[in-house]
């Protein structure tokens, strides 16, 4: 007897390796209408690296150089005018003409010297280019390194602090304020501050922030739900970034290099987005195996989807905010809605939903285990129409549930990245993972093989 009538149930019809390989499975449609460079990914160096129109981004830790797979964002405007910093209004600081790094796209740049101990607040104001809802949440997110002392350093202070702001044109907004030791070279958001100006929302939850680190000494500080102004009226005009060593608003001499501010209208950070003169949007990727390509792929009846990926940063820690649309098995429609199978993942738990669109009802299962932010995690979904149920599996653990099928429904098309909402052509602003790995097989697995492979 053939092996292959052996193992029937074992044997994917659809194997993908985006982390390996590098590449997209000849079946797979892949749309980013974008103009010029605009959309930045990971190379194996830790360098920021931009891939043209229609070019698919394999992303990359930046300080381990590790494949982390096909990145997959929405659409996404960043508003900041010079994201490099090369055009800025400075108050009592200079530009160097003589001390430069390379910025984390391996471009050169110079830094910026605060070099008088005067009680006056040295400013960096960098401008954003168009006017918005005040009070939506933004994220805001820029590139920093400090040279040490000994090289390019001008001040000996041991503690350097950084004043940083998101303000409207009157003033008005939230910022943080940052530390940074000499010593042990480590950074640290520590407070919330408010703006000037009457109308100043609440102080900034700084708990929200983190640091992501870049080669070369940069890191990228990133702050969700940063918000300008609560006066509707007013426009998210400008960052400040007052440098000073001595209180949190003025004094001290200092040498600091900036780059690749970015200031978003969304809850979670997306890769950098080059500007120059005007905030540039960087269009969705569209990521999908159309129906006529996946005749001999997808089971209506009963299958298992097993992904890898890495694991997002949860700012909230709540376990549910942050959802990741790693993949999806959506209906013929040829819309993001619809019947799907997809999964969520934040730093808290994994999930996976079924959404029957004819029904108007969906299931969700959680699983509650242990997920490291940045690390790579497992997960698999199985369903079957007949038993009438679905399961999550993830870290060897699962859990199952009963669920009534709309029997018209057809699963023809898979969707990478993206997670879906109820409603015609609705997409959620979810954030997109890197997708490592992608096995679907076109029968119900057993537990115990579902099991091993999350394993």
């Amino acid at each position: 007897m053939a092996i292959s009538t052996l193992y029937p149930s074992s044997r994917p019809s659809l194997s993908l390796d985006f982390a390996k390989s590098k590449r997209l499975d000849p079946r797979i449609t892949f749309i980013r209408a974008q103009t010029g460079n605009t959309s930045s990914y990971i190379d194996s160096n830790g360098l920021i690296r931009y891939a043209g129109p229609g070019e698919p981004r394999f992303d990359h830790d930046p300080t381990t150089g590790e494949s982390l797979g096909l990145l997959v964002e929405e659409s996404r405007f960043n508003k900041t005018t010079y994201s490099d910093y090369s055009t800025v209004t400075l108050s009592d600081v200079v530009k160097s003409t003589t001390v430069s790094t390379s910025a984390p796209d391996g471009s050169s740049i110079f830094a910026f010297e605060a070099n008088n101990n005067t009680a006056v607040t040295h400013r960096v104001n960098l401008h954003n280019g168009n006017t918005g809802s005040a009070t939506t949440p933004h994220t805001a997110s820029f590139f920093i390194k400090i040279p040490p002392i000994g090289s390019d350093q001008i001040s000996s202070s041991e503690i350097i602090r950084i004043t940083l702001r998101w303000r409207s044109s009157s003033g008005s907004g939230t910022g943080a304020g940052i530390t940074y030791n000499q010593s042990t070279q480590q950074y640290n958001i520590y407070t919330g501050v408010n703006a000037f100006g009457a109308n100043a929302p609440t102080r900034y939850d700084h708990t929200q922030a983190y640091i992501v680190d870049y080669p070369n000494g940069w890191k990228r500080l990133v702050f969700p739900n940063a918000v300008a102004s609560s006066d509707s009226n007013d426009s998210f005009g400008s960052y400040d970034w007052n440098i000073s060593e001595t209180n949190l608003e003025y004094g001290g001499n200092c040498t600091v290099f900036l780059w690749g501010a970015q200031f978003e209208q969304s809850i979670f950070v997306t890769s950098y987005i080059p500007t120059s003169g005007f905030g540039v949007t960087r269009p969705a990727d569209d990521v999908d195996i159309l129906s006529s390509n996946t005749n001999n792929i997808i089971n209506n009846n009963e299958g298992s989807l097993v992904a890898e990926w890495k694991v997002l940063k949860d700012p909230w820690d709540d376990g549910i905010n942050t959802r990741t649309g790693v993949a999806h098995i959506g209906d013929d429609k040829g819309q993001f809605y619809g019947s799907s199978l997809m999964f969520f993942s934040d730093d808290l738990d994994v999930s996976a939903q079924v959404r029957e669109a004819a029904l108007s009802t969906s299931e969700r299962l959680d699983l509650s285990n242990t997920h490291v932010s940045g690390e790579k995690d497992k997960g698999a979904l199985s369903y079957s129409k007949s038993l009438g149920n679905f399961s999550v599996y993830s870290k060897g653990q699962y859990s199952t549930i009963a669920f009534i099928y709309d029997p018209n429904t057809i699963y023809k098309r898979f969707i990478f990245g993206r997670a879906v909402s109820a409603g015609a052509n609705s997409v959620s602003q979810y954030p997109s993972s890197p997708i490592s790995k992608i096995t679907y097989y076109p029968s119900k697995l057993s537990n115990s093989h579902l099991q091993t492979l999350t394993k």
